[in-house]
């Protein structure tokens, strides 16, 4: 029998988490870890060069209380962000 799916499941994204990736240096592999009720998971993973702008789309269930997006750089958790 299937596990139940946690609310929203499947529903098309509505928020949107902003990163400006900061300037100079050379480009660098980053990681978004949304952590909310539902526990942690990966959003994106790449490499970003310095100084551009994204968007990026989060889960459609993404719990909106208390939830936050952890910031991985070549790694490295360098920050979170409340969402």
């Amino acid at each position: 029998m299937p596990l139940p799916k946690p609310p929203g499941a499947g529903a098309p994204a509505g928020k949107k988490f902003h990163f400006e990736v900061p300037q100079g240096g050379a480009e660098k592999d980053y990681s978004f870890v949304l952590v909310d009720a539902f526990g942690a998971r990966e959003i994106w993973k790449g490499k970003l060069e310095p100084g551009s702008k994204h968007d990026f789309s989060l889960p459609g269930n993404a719990s909106p209380s208390g939830a936050r997006v952890r910031i991985f750089v070549n790694g490295i958790l360098t920050e979170e962000r409340p969402i």
